[in-house]
């Protein structure tokens, strides 16, 4: 275990999801909301109108959830400079060097475009943050953070 606090060459900021996979994300949303309307339009008036209020509001909600998913994987990116690593998503995710025991760097080879790379940190008791990778700067970096602090 390496108790020297990391020290990244420069500041890396990017997108925390690959391009592909933020675009296959959006085409399953829009399929999803599709055949969602689609459903709908194909029912009655009158069967519509005697579905219970609180499905209605639960499927609304439903949908509501997977735009909102759907917009962050958009909006989220990482960044890794002197103090540690910040992710923002639905909740924000932030990591000093000084808190890292260990580290683990989980990829699919030749998948990254669809599963992009994810940075697992240690933080000790148990706690643990994955952080995702949408560019392979983010990934070479990943990897140099992985080597300085994987359990030997």
């Amino acid at each position: 275990m390496n108790l020297t606090p990391y020290n990244p060459s420069a500041t890396f900021e990017g997108p925390a999801f690959p391009r592909s996979f933020r675009y296959l994300a959006t085409v399953l949303a829009a399929v999803t909301i599709y055949i969602s309307a689609q459903a709908l339009l194909s029912l009655p008036a009158a069967t519509i109108a005697a579905i219970d209020y609180r499905v209605k509001i639960l499927v609304a909600c439903a949908l509501l959830l997977v735009v909102y998913t759907t917009y962050w994987f958009h909006a989220s990116r990482i960044k890794i400079d002197e103090t540690g690593i910040t992710q923002t998503w639905l909740f924000n995710k932030r990591v000093r060097w000084t808190e890292i025991v260990s580290s683990r760097l989980i990829a699919i080879p030749r998948l990254e475009c669809i599963f992009p790379p994810r940075l697992v940190i240690s933080s000790g008791f148990g706690r643990f943050k994955a952080f995702n990778g949408g560019d392979p700067v983010l990934w070479q970096e990943f990897a140099r953070i992985h080597f300085h602090f994987r359990k030997k």
